[in-house]
């Protein structure tokens, strides 16, 4: 049967009928389990078809914006979050997009608010060498100081 199933899949004349075929084969709670893990385990042997995977997934909203949904939950976990912050520092214009986006996104909510504010007061040694090493940020952020107290 899973034979079957497979040699239609990939002989499907066109993405929507491979779509329907998948959607079937999908149904089934445990079957699905098993094709997930099967093509993750295909991925893991040949990376360049993860990438080709985020670049498909990308002109998919929904499904993009449900897997980031599920990264930001499960950032609550230090060593995922360790992980993301490791693939981040190694791409500097994507973490200071990161960060903009973050503080813009946050202006209305208390509770990101108070998670940046805690995340840097945990670090505060950290914080006070990164500003150092840039004078002038360091002397707008300490007029705006002086001005807020």
């Amino acid at each position: 049967m899973k034979a079957i199933a497979l040699a239609l899949l990939v002989t499907a004349c066109s993405t929507h009928g491979k779509t329907e075929i998948t959607d079937k084969a999908m149904a089934d709670d445990n079957r699905r389990a098993q094709i997930i893990e099967a093509t993750l385990r295909v991925m893991d042997a040949h990376p360049e078809y993860v990438d080709e995977l985020y670049r498909q997934a990308r002109l998919h909203d929904r499904t993009m914006n449900r897997f980031l949904a599920d990264t930001a939950r499960g950032l609550a976990r230090p060593a995922f979050a360790r992980q993301v912050a490791e693939h981040l520092v190694e791409h500097p214009e994507g973490l200071r997009e990161v960060m903009i986006q973050t503080l813009d996104a946050a202006r209305n909510k208390r509770d990101a608010q108070r998670a940046i504010v805690d995340a840097v007061a945990e670090r505060p040694d950290e914080v006070a060498q990164y500003l150092k090493s840039s004078p002038d940020t360091l002397g707008k952020l300490k007029d705006l100081a002086k001005a807020l107290l």
